[in-house]
């Protein structure tokens, strides 16, 4: 019997399966044909759901152990995405419980209960060199690594996947396709100098289906597509809308521009993430990765940035009717 033959065998536990990344999981091991169970803090609802009713849910919190482990029952993979993706939690101790020990939660649950394999979906911010900008969620993927290699070293067999800037549709609120769409509502918009590799989030989540059977256990992958300032990303959006200008941040405000947000973040408990310290410095690194090892071992194509781009403004109303 094969690798993937055994997963087959039972079912895929998406964890944190009503996130961006989550739920293209999921159609994505829908698509290739597994069983699937989603386990979610809360019954999930959407227009990302449509299409997937026929999925088994299983409602719970990685930071409750029982729950994973009822959820664990005649599982044969895990694809663990679930996070606290706050850049800046209030309060921040949340990014340790939920990225950390709610990791350490289903990778010894996941190793009891016999699972095959692990996926854990880690971050680009774990990497040099924007590992020297601390926030609570970026310290939190590192550590969360540290636990998922632990449970390597005891026998799970665990994939972990660094993806470089996720775009792309089925995003419910938005994330980090907030800057499309901040492009897309502003004529004028105004971006830093910085860039990264964008990755459209559907090639991501068939790298996560196929790290089930192959990969070196124990591995770290970086997932990375084309590389983009966010400048040229804005370009694209007002490209297709037919009109605008970007405007590109000098980069002396890298050292004035957090001042502000330092303040506004002290009184607003809810600042997104875009408007964070930590988000603006890193807006400013040109951030190149290297996808190109994960490419060859799970067979990965890149479609065209615009595409990605015009699916997404797509998913989201924005396209011009």
């Amino acid at each position: 019997m094969s690798a993937e033959e055994a997963i087959r065998r039972g079912r895929v536990l998406v964890t944190g399966a009503s996130g961006f990344l989550g739920v293209n999981l999921v159609w994505a091991l829908r698509e290739q044909g597994f069983r699937v169970r989603a386990f979610v803090r809360r019954p999930p609802c959407g227009p990302q759901w449509a299409g997937l009713e026929d999925v088994e849910l299983a409602i719970g919190d990685v930071r409750n152990l029982e729950q994973i482990e009822y959820a664990l029952e005649g599982v044969t993979g895990v694809l663990h995405a679930a996070a606290l993706t706050r850049i800046l939690p209030r309060p921040q101790r949340d990014a340790y419980h939920v990225n950390v020990e709610g990791t350490r939660n289903v990778c010894a649950a996941a190793l009891r209960a016999g699972v095959r394999r692990l996926v854990f979906t880690s971050s680009a911010s774990t990497l040099a060199p924007v590992s020297s900008i601390r926030a609570p969620y970026y310290d939190s993927k590192r550590w969360a690594e540290q636990v998922v290699q632990t449970f390597n070293a005891l026998g799970l067999q665990t994939v972990t996947f660094c993806p470089g800037y996720l775009l792309g549709p089925r995003d419910a609120r938005p994330t980090t396709n907030e800057l499309l769409l901040y492009a897309a509502r502003w004529r004028w918009p105004i971006l830093p100098p910085g860039g990264m590799n964008v990755l459209d989030v559907r090639e991501a989540a068939r790298a996560h289906v196929r790290a089930l059977w192959l990969g070196q256990p124990g591995e770290r992958y970086v997932l990375a597509g084309p590389y983009q300032s966010y400048a040229d990303l804005g370009r694209i959006v007002r490209r297709i809308l037919g009109s605008g200008t970007v405007w590109v941040l000098p980069r002396w405000t890298r050292y004035v521009g957090p001042i502000p947000l330092a303040i506004a973040s002290g009184i607003f408990t809810n600042m997104p993430n875009g408007l964070t310290v930590p988000s603006f410095h890193y807006g400013f690194v040109c951030y190149h990765l290297s996808g190109e090892r994960a490419d060859q071992t799970f067979g990965l194509t890149h479609r065209p940035v615009e595409e990605t781009v015009r699916d997404t403004l797509r998913w989201f109303g924005a396209m011009p009717s």
